[in-house]
């Protein structure tokens, strides 16, 4: 078998300095997960396993910036619900998955984004309500074959998570005093219109409300 893959023919979307894509028809050389770019790499590449793809758009892979992969699982049985019928009888059932449960979610949310071309997500994997989940959240991802790496420098921090802008202004000030007094550097939020008061979350917002 191959070591190396070479695609012939296709359209290549290249992304400039600036991010601006140009399509040129172009061969790319894959061994293993690397893409040489030299002309000798392609001549010597000729021993390759080689597939045409005329007619086919080269891309770089989606990068998703928020994805809950473990809850691939609950697409199917929340399909017809919208948010808030979710909180009520999905969001607070979430404990009762098992580890295996919690290995397959994650394996099949995986394979799902290769398939669809996102090859790089930032997973907020917060079903880790034990060692042992931890784990089969982690060996689905390895098993999926989708590049991985830990992040935190090998160290866990804390962060703070927080969407409920719609309390008191004094609230809200007691709230996020207590979180800078624990040294929390990291908060994140859904920026989105709030569906329960109709407000737009954003920075702009957390600036108004002197949070930051």
């Amino acid at each position: 078998m191959a070591s190396s893959i070479l695609l012939q023919g296709g359209t290549v979307l290249v992304h400039d300095e600036n991010e601006h894509v140009r399509p040129i028809k172009a061969d790319i050389l894959i061994e293993g997960r690397l893409f040489p770019r030299s002309k000798l790499a392609l001549q010597l590449a000729r021993g390759s396993r080689s597939l045409i793809v005329q007619n086919k758009i080269l891309s770089p892979g989606f990068v998703d910036t928020h994805h809950h992969v473990w809850q691939t699982l609950l697409k199917g049985r929340h399909a017809n619900d919208l948010l808030l019928d979710y909180f009520g009888h999905g969001n607070f059932t979430n404990p009762l998955h098992t580890p295996e449960d919690i290995f397959w979610d994650q394996l099949a949310g995986c394979l799902e984004s290769l398939d669809a071309g996102t090859t790089t997500f930032v997973d907020h994997a917060h079903l880790n309500k034990s060692p042992d989940s931890t784990k089969a959240a982690i060996a689905a991802t390895i098993s999926s074959g989708i590049r991985s790496a830990p992040f935190a420098d090998g160290r866990v921090s804390l962060g703070f998570a927080f969407d409920d802008f719609y309390l008191p202004k004094e609230v809200l000030a007691g709230i996020y005093e207590h979180v800078k007094s624990l040294g929390i550097n990291v908060s994140t939020m859904h920026y989105v219109r709030n569906v329960i008061t109709g407000e737009d979350v954003s920075e702009e917002l957390v600036k108004r409300r002197e949070l930051i």
